[in-house]
This record gives C-alpha cells, structure tokens and sequence, in this order.
C-alpha cells in the first residue's frame, strides 16, 4: 500500500522498545548492526508510511559515565550528561530520530550542588538526593534542540514534576520534597 489511513486520525499509535540493546540478532548481523537496520529500516517505515510514534529506550555507553577530571582535579560535569555521541552499541540512530531527550542524575557523581550552565545558583543535592533530574532535549527536527530543564522524581511512583527555579526554591519547597520523599516509603 502506498498510504496508510487509520480508522480515527486522532488515534496514535506508539511502540515502545526499552531497551535497545536487548533485540535479539537478525539474519547473521551483529548487535549494532541488528540495532542499525531496526532503527533505518523498520522504525522508519513505522513512523512514514503507519504514522507510529517509535520511542526507543537507549542507554548511554559505560565509558561516557565515567568521571572526567580537570587538571585541578575538578569533575568535568558537562562530560558526565547524555549526549548523542555517548550512545551505547550504535550511535547512528541518532540521525533517525525526530526528538531524543536524556534524563540526568547529577546526584550519582556525588555532587553536593547542581546547576546548569549560564545559572548562578543551585539546587542542593545533599537535600533533594536521588530525586533530582535534569531532563535535556538532544536534538529535535521540530523544534529547539540543547534546552534543558529540572525535575523532582519520585522513582518508586514514577512521579516528574518541574522543580523551581535554584534561586525561587525555598526551604517551604525543600520540606515539601523531603514529605513527598517520605511518603513514598
């Protein structure tokens, strides 16, 4: 068929593979190449001609979650953040996709204070611990690609909500976040 026209143009249908990397080989190819043909061939053609969202799961390869040191002995901290060319087993998906997003957790470096670059103030890890993400937008064909923006998590709901700017949080938001926190257990 040369097009594809479902039932309720408002109905989307989206696949979800989480992750990437657990396909199983094809036809005598190797798991990058496995990986290369899902992405070019089938997400592809899933998303042109069936209109599907494809949300494919990812993960960042081990070596770019590696610390990096400044010769003071200073984490480099912009090295540590997901990024296209830190993708694991293929990184030419990349150029299939029409948005990809990374999640950050600065807390896991040990960080005691997080902020974006080009923001004076920040947010205290000691405090929100393991429930602070940095949701970054990596590339978008359709819109603004390096914006970034915090986050509360709560991973045993799976809760996001926009925390406050570093310099509008308040000791009342800290409080709340740690009942949040507490609540959860």
């Amino acid at each position: 068929r040369d097009k594809y026209f479902p039932n309720n143009p408002n109905l989307i249908v989206m696949g979800l593979v989480d992750h990437i990397s657990l396909l199983n080989s094809e036809g005598g190819l190797d798991q990058r190449q496995t990986i290369g043909r899902f992405s070019s061939e089938y997400c592809l053609k899933l998303r042109d001609k069936y209109k599907c969202l494809m949300v494919l799961v990812q993960q960042q390869a081990l070596a770019s979650e590696q610390q990096q040191f400044t010769n003071s002995g200073k984490s480099i901290l912009e090295k540590l953040k997901p990024s296209p060319d830190g993708l694991a087993n293929n990184k030419e998906v990349s150029r299939d996709v029409n948005l990809m997003i990374g999640l950050f957790n600065p807390s896991k470096f040990g960080f005691s204070t997080y902020k974006q670059s080009g923001i004076s103030s920040g947010y205290d890890l000691d405090r929100l611990r393991d429930n602070h993400r940095e949701l970054l937008i990596l590339l978008n064909r359709d819109g603004i690609s390096n914006a970034a923006i915090d986050l509360y998590f709560n991973g045993a709901s799976a809760y996001f909500a926009e925390l406050p700017k570093p310099d509008e949080i308040s000791e009342i938001d800290y409080i709340e976040i740690e009942k949040l926190r507490s609540s959860a257990i």
